[in-house]
């Protein structure tokens, strides 16, 4: 984000995801434009005489998260702008808060958070409008919180989907590839497939490099197929599972298609309540469903009770 110098009473504003500059005068920037969300941010601080270019090859609108982050560094840019004239500058709670309203406003109310809070914030967070709290307007949930709850409680579908995410978002490569591995060795422990495959395509050059490196070359090989889409020795029919359950995902399965609560499952089988709820976890992971309703259904329908 770069800001120059510009004629008196306007506002010109380009990136290289466009062709065009647009240039208004100050009284009349155009909200509903391409640019609507940058006159949004000009028009709240009132100033003007400024040039703005985006460095950027994410249009807006793009659904690529690139105008919100651009958005976030306008705001910033301009904050420190309103400082040098004695303003107030934007704290980043404040910025987070007015860059959702002003990118929520122009595109009618379907704006989320997640995109100008990691720009704000960085790090690898999940964030969360908390309506009506005018105190704590948002929270953030880290995800490496998240990874010591689910390695705490044994939750392979989580620790897994966790651990994929974290490989996406590292600073390095080796990094993502530690994650990585770990959650590979999790996953085939385990029998999971379906937890990596639909962290998507972005993992591709990550488990290619794994496999280069002469990481469990059998299993990637797997892995890359299904993901790229290719014909593999594990077929999928209306009564064939990715990932199979295990003799006790299936105990546990037949007890929760009787009715059976965790906490009486736990009692029946003799295990603790926090085994049964991980089970019932991986249960739904397997079948690809939300809840109990769902897995006794799907699993019906795979002849499995």
């Amino acid at each position: 984000m770069t800001l120059t110098p510009f004629k008196d009473g306007r506002v010109a504003i380009s990136s290289e995801g466009f062709a065009r500059e647009e240039e208004y005068p100050i009284e009349r920037l155009p909200f509903t434009k391409p640019f609507g969300i940058f006159w949004a941010a000009v028009a709240y601080f009132g100033l003007h005489g400024l040039k703005v270019h985006i460095r950027s090859d994410s249009p807006v609108r793009s659904a690529l998260g690139g105008s919100s982050t651009a958005l976030v560094a306008l705001l910033k840019a301009l904050s420190k702008l309103a400082l040098d004239q004695n303003e107030r500058t934007l704290s980043r709670p404040d910025i987070l808060y007015l860059g959702y309203h002003l990118e929520d406003g122009v595109s009618g109310g379907h704006c989320g958070i997640q995109d100008q809070a990691a720009a704000v914030y960085g790090g690898v967070n999940q964030w969360t409008w908390c309506y009506g709290d005018r105190r704590k307007p948002f929270r953030r949930e880290s995800l490496l919180d998240c990874l010591t709850q689910v390695e705490k409680h044994g939750w392979g579908y989580g620790l897994i989907a966790t651990r994929s995410l974290l490989a996406l978002a590292a600073d390095t490569e080796e990094d993502a590839l530690n994650h990585l591995r770990y959650a590979l060795e999790w996953a085939q422990s385990q029998g999971h497939i379906r937890t990596i495959i639909e962290t998507g395509d972005e993992l591709i050059p990550l488990l290619e490099e794994l496999a280069r490196k002469g990481f469990n070359p059998g299993y990637l090989g797997q892995l890359l197929a299904v993901i790229k889409g290719q014909k593999v020795s594990i077929t999928v029919s209306r009564h064939t599972l990715i990932e199979p359950l295990s003799d006790r995902e299936l105990e546990v399965l037949r007890l929760v298609a009787a009715g059976l609560s965790n906490r009486e499952i736990a009692a029946k089988l003799i295990l603790s309540l926090g085994t049964v709820k991980s089970h019932v976890h991986n249960i739904y992971g397997k079948l690809g469903v939300r809840n109990r309703t769902e897995a006794v259904t799907r699993a019906q329908e795979y002849q499995l009770l």
